[in-house]
């Protein structure tokens, strides 16, 4: 969890189309975990947010791939929304077809990680 300055993260918070800012992590635990690697931790909203929330946890470059397995908002409602995979992948391809074929996908992979990303909407009642 020690991030390289100037990282943001690959979790994104809305309320509504608006970003909500988000700390660096805090609280990090990594795990090896049935052949898989599980770490977790906090970053906490930079301001307070009634009503819902949605956050995303992705790569923009889809290099890495998250799956979100449970979540925690004390008093307040959550519900886990899965991506439409088909449309994601359709809409990965199209992108993939505009690149020049001189060009190194791998230096220029586009950026549809979100389009592959669970949805966590949390709604809270005014604070």
């Amino acid at each position: 969890m020690n991030w390289e300055p100037g990282f943001a993260g690959d979790t994104f918070a809305f309320a509504g189309e608006r970003a909500v800012a988000l700390s660096g992590p805090r609280d990090g635990v990594a795990r090896y975990e049935e052949g898989r690697i599980v770490s977790s931790h906090v970053r906490d909203l930079a301001e307070p947010v009634a009503g819902l929330l949605v956050v995303k946890n992705y790569d923009p470059t889809y290099y890495t791939a998250y799956t979100i397995q449970s979540v925690l908002a004390e008093g307040c409602g959550t519900e886990v929304i899965s991506p439409d995979l088909t449309e994601a992948e359709r809409e990965m391809q199209a992108a993939l077809a505009e690149i020049p074929a001189d060009v190194d996908v791998e230096i220029g992979f586009p950026e549809v990680g979100a389009v592959f990303a669970q949805e966590v909407r949390v709604t809270c009642g005014a604070s």
